[in-house]
């Protein structure tokens, strides 16, 4: 059997804790009071130079957003690994015409 030096075994764990992380974002769950799915309409307008604006579908799932938690995650690596613009997303609420976010 092969033997790991911790160092490689700490980035095993890493990497799959990650994995784990985006696949319970890929799985139906809910995130902040949004699921998943709902979130992801969001996508576009959150990724890009140029992105579109927010769809109605999009702006409907952030009603039931808790934004103190979204607010939460903007720091996580899960955000970067998914490509999304932390300033587009603060951005959203107001675009979607709901009440102004200070994370």
């Amino acid at each position: 059997m092969e033997k790991f030096s911790r160092a490689e075994i700490m980035k095993m764990v890493a990497v799959s804790a990650v994995a784990v992380a985006i696949f319970a974002l890929v799985v139906e769950a809910d995130l902040c009071g949004v699921s998943t799915q709902g979130l992801a309409k969001c996508m576009p307008a959150v990724k890009g130079s140029n992105p579109p604006k927010p769809t109605l579908d999009c702006c409907n799932e952030l009603k039931k957003a808790n934004f103190t938690c979204l607010c939460g995650l903007k720091e996580t690596p899960e955000i970067k690994i998914l490509g999304i613009d932390v300033k587009l997303a603060q951005q959203l609420p107001k675009k979607c015409n709901l009440s102004s976010v200070h994370c």
